[in-house]
């Protein structure tokens, strides 16, 4: 194979072409930091000589090494999706209670249609187990990625038979699916987080410190003291209860012995590499927010984003059928990086540093409807005080109130568990049962959210304020990027509610709206834990 991951360094990664090693007699380490890009296995430098070409190969044939050269580079033909296989989601179902998830991309009605009329069935498939759905407008969307619930998993280290079979071949079908999706490891797979669930990492992708995640894990996860955890819930798979684990890792590449010890672990257990930099593009205007691994953007629109990487040349790719194109990079100064997209017709799918790893992401342009209505959303307390419902407060929930509204939405009232109560809202009065349990309210009209009221909203102790003063202006250092919109959020949020000792020292670490990037990171942590910029 022509490609392979060099490790070059604790925390760091870099996709390679072998001739990027032409003539070089000397790799330091080079029987260590050479990897398979789709099995992660370890893949050896062979200069060239006779008829053959620089190239990287396994030492020992399994019956997944052919799979691993036309997937990396021996298939011009293939997909996006056909390389990198069906993702797998896992997504809450009740309280403490999670389920397993193939992820199908959306397929347009015409075809789920046609494939309708030709009987076409999916048939997911492990060895002795397996699950058929029809392929009609039923059971999959046109319009957004369809969730086919699983309860087994493959023998580990293999992985999900995905085939459609019907009275004729849909070539559509085929391209934009594929015959696999990633199963899992020795001790279970790691997932993203997200409040409702998350996508599972694939095999030979990467985690990064300071960021949670899910582990969907059949025994105890391991023990570190950098390792903060919560079990969180179960999931029933193969008819045994797996653990699911929600978890951050805050070490250092300084610490090189803690963090080679937490990143082998990582590779032995799940697959997965350890990185204190994500490949990742973070979106800085327009604002938007990211639907599963999909970001809808306004139609017809750019979108730039701060490219994050360890590298200090990342690259960017593209693709499109079966083509993959690198995009331009511009580098604004010495390690701040942005991508520009501009976006039309099709969704644009894209990837840092690794083409077939499976961290794409797809910005999906969406023409937006904004309405000249104005809608009006109060609340009349039990003691009969009227107000707007965005200053109802966690007392006046836990009694019945009556909502006023001048139009017709959706209410979700949720728990701090992740619980939610749906109520459609139809009438100008809508009587509300009392709930001491209720933590969030959102409305929701046609199918965007119009309000998300937190009724747990923490207030900052003196010693958390002044933790997390010295926090910030210690992170104030290394790579700068433009700042998100959301850190506006954060900074208005503390302007109202006059801290003004930490607004300060937030500014004083941004130049000409550039921001350090691992400030970036801890304002996040800071957001997710007061749930700012989602009430804002």
């Amino acid at each position: 194979m022509k490609y392979a991951i060099d490790r070059y360094g604790i925390g760091n990664e870099i996709e390679v072409n072998a001739d990027d090693f032409d003539n070089q007699h000397y790799i330091p380490q080079r029987r260590t930091r050479f990897y398979c890009p789709e099995c992660n296995e370890i893949v050896f430098f062979r200069a060239k000589g006779g008829s053959h070409p620089n190239q990287f190969y396994h030492k020992e044939k399994t019956d997944r090494t052919p799979e691993c050269d036309k997937r990396v580079d021996g298939r011009s033909n293939l997909t996006i999706s056909q390389r990198v296989g069906l993702p797998l989601f896992i997504t809450q179902i009740s309280t403490r209670n999670f389920q397993l998830n193939i992820g199908f991309p959306a397929i347009s009605a015409k075809t789920l249609d046609n494939a309708a009329q030709f009987d076409c069935t999916v048939k997911i498939s492990s060895y002795q187990q397996c699950r058929t759905v029809k392929v009609n407008q039923t059971n999959f969307l046109s319009d957004n990625t369809t969730l086919i619930p699983i309860d087994f998993i493959p023998l580990y280290g293999r992985n999900y038979s995905i085939s459609v079979v019907g009275k004729a071949q849909f070539f559509d079908l085929q391209r934009k699916w594929s015959n696999y999706a990633d199963g899992f490891e020795s001790n279970g797979a790691i997932f993203s987080y997200s409040e409702t669930g998350g996508k599972k990492i694939r095999r030979g992708d990467s985690i990064s410190t300071n960021r949670y995640y899910y582990a969907v894990i059949r025994n105890d996860f391991l023990y570190h003291p950098n390792i903060s955890q919560t079990v969180i819930g179960k999931a029933i798979i193969n008819k045994t209860a797996f653990k699911i684990i929600k978890f951050m890792i805050d070490v250092s590449v300084d610490n090189a012995r803690e963090f080679t010890h937490i990143s082998s672990y990582m590779k032995s257990s799940f697959g997965v590499w350890l990185l204190e930099c994500p490949p990742e593009l973070i979106p800085v205007w327009p604002p938007v927010v990211q639907q599963d691994y999909m970001i809808p953007v306004k139609n017809y629109s750019k979108v730039v984003c701060a490219v994050s990487s360890g590298n200090d040349k990342p690259n960017v790719y593209s693709y499109f059928g079966n083509a993959v194109y690198r995009k331009e990079v511009k580098t604004i100064s010495k390690g701040i990086h942005t991508v520009e997209l501009s976006l039309g017709l099709y969704p644009t799918i894209l990837s840092v540093d690794r083409k077939y790893a499976g961290r794409e992401i797809t910005f999906v342009a969406k023409a937006l409807h904004r309405s000249n209505y104005s809608y009006n959303f109060s609340f009349i307390s039990s003691t009969g005080d009227k107000n707007e419902l965005t200053q109802i407060s966690k007392h006046e929930v836990s009694k019945s109130f009556l909502l006023e509204s001048n139009s017709k939405l959706e209410l979700y009232l949720g728990t701090s568990e992740m619980v939610y109560k749906h109520l459609s809202i139809r009438e100008q009065q809508t009587l509300i049962s009392g709930n001491q349990e209720i933590a969030e309210i959102s409305l929701l009209i046609g199918s965007s959210i119009y309000a998300c009221i937190n009724l747990n909203k923490k207030k900052l102790s003196n010693t958390n304020l002044t933790s997390f003063y010295h926090t910030i202006k210690a992170s104030a250092k290394g790579q700068l990027i433009p700042a998100p919109v959301w850190v506006n959020n954060i900074l208005q949020y503390l302007k109202k509610n006059q801290y003004e000792q930490l607004y300060q020292v937030i500014i004083r670490t941004m130049d000409n709206n550039m921001i350090h990037i691992e400030t970036v990171r801890q304002l996040r942590l800071f957001d997710l834990s007061l749930g700012i910029s989602n009430n804002e």
